[in-house]
């Protein structure tokens, strides 16, 4: 362990929580954005495969739909679900994309 506390060459596991996609639909879904917590990327609604809150993909992974869905109901705003969204424009998003970590230096 060195002086901050840090433990080895720094973090180990990133966890994507946005795309970059630029047609950023946060509001709309709570906070959770679909097409980077569904592993189908679905913008409109659940595929119906979830089974007990889970993804039919992933069964470890919580089902993004069903997430969005429970926070909407939370916070009153479960009307922003009755509008589908217009067609993505996946020209804006660029692939493929790399990301470099170089290892934590603390002196």
């Amino acid at each position: 362990t060195n002086p901050m506390g840090h433990m080895g060459g720094g973090p180990t596991l990133f966890k994507e929580k946005c795309q970059q996609c630029g047609e950023c639909e946060l509001g709309r879904v709570a906070g959770i954005c679909p097409l980077t917590q569904c592993p189908k990327g679905l913008l409109n609604g659940p595929c119906g495969g979830s089974q007990n809150g889970k993804c039919e993909v992933d069964p470890e992974q919580d089902c993004a739909w069903i997430l969005i869905y429970e926070r909407l109901k939370k916070l009153g705003e479960l009307d922003k679900l009755k509008k589908a969204r217009d067609p993505h424009d996946w020209s804006k998003m660029r692939r493929p994309r790399k990301l470099e970590v170089s290892p934590l230096s603390v002196e």
